[in-house]
């Protein structure tokens, strides 16, 4: 009896130190639709979740255009995503939970990545692996999004100076 006890125990998470928090199991897929946070997060049936293999300009981050305009880049990814979810059921490929407990996944639209299509349109950088690296410098090349502008800056270069 004793040592049933004490598997029940550890398995619900006590230790001899006392209670510890047990990691949350991770939802392989999830699906619904989708609510934008901004132009790499959106919360779906109550999860928040990181769009993997990219990060997009902040809301309120500048770029500069050739006719010398600022364009709020942030607003811009946001949008791009907004179009591309609404009213469309999504399914989520979650791979992980970051540092802030947020799920990271693939976001599917169909047959869809759309993680991919907002590197490819240039709206969101490649990062985090070498995933999107061929679609990023493809947009490049071809001036899309982002890339037309003058100056712009990195979403995680304008996050630790803003």
């Amino acid at each position: 009896m004793a040592r049933l006890l004490t598997a029940l125990m550890r398995l619900f998470g006590f230790t001899r130190g006392g209670w510890r928090v047990l990691p949350r199991p991770l939802p392989r897929r999830l699906a619904g639709r989708a609510y934008v946070i901004d132009g790499d997060g959106i919360r779906l049936s109550r999860h928040s979740i990181r769009l993997a293999g990219l990060d997009a300009p902040e809301q309120g981050q500048p770029a500069i255009t050739w006719d010398g305009r600022q364009v709020d880049q942030g607003e811009i990814a946001k949008r791009a995503l907004i179009n591309k979810l609404r009213g469309q059921w999504v399914e989520v490929e979650v791979w992980k939970r970051d540092h802030y407990g947020r799920l990271v996944g693939t976001v599917w639209v169909g047959d869809r990545d759309i993680n991919q299509e907002l590197v490819r349109e240039g709206v969101a950088y490649a990062c985090y692996g070498d995933t999107y690296r061929h679609d990023q410098a493809q947009a490049r090349r071809e001036r899309r999004g982002m890339w037309r502008n003058r100056a712009m800056t990195h979403p995680a270069q304008w996050r630790r100076n803003a």
